[in-house]
C-alpha cells in the first residue's frame, strides 16, 4: 500500500515565498541557455507549475519584474562606465 506524502502541502506552502525567485532564475537560465532543448523544457516547466497552481500569476509577474530590473541595472552600470571612460579620455586630451 502506497501512501501520499503528507509533507508536500507544507513544503509547497513554505516554498511560496520563493516562487518569484524561482521564476527569475528560470528566466535567467532560459535567456542564457545555449541549448534549445533546455530553453523549451524550462519554459514548459514554468507553464506547468503555473497550470498546477504552484506558481501564481503574481509570482510570474514579480519574477519577471525582478529579472528585468537586474537587466536595467546592468545596462545603466555599463552606460555609466562608458560615460566615465569617454569623459576621462576627453579630460586627458
Amino acid at each position: 500500500m502506497t501512501s501520499k506524502p503528507t509533507c508536500l502541502p507544507l513544503l509547497l506552502t513554505c516554498a511560496q515565498a520563493y516562487m518569484p525567485k524561482l521564476v527569475e532564475r528560470t528566466l535567467d537560465r532560459v535567456l542564457n541557455s545555449v541549448k534549445d532543448v533546455e530553453q523549451t523544457a524550462l519554459c514548459e516547466l514554468l507553464v506547468y507549475l503555473h497550470q498546477q497552481g504552484v506558481v501564481s500569476s503574481a509570482d510570474l509577474k514579480s519574477g519577471i519584474e525582478s529579472y528585468t530590473k537586474e537587466l536595467e541595472d546592468l545596462r545603466c552600470a555599463l552606460a555609466c562606465t562608458r560615460l566615465f571612460r569617454t569623459g576621462s579620455r576627453e579630460a586627458g586630451q
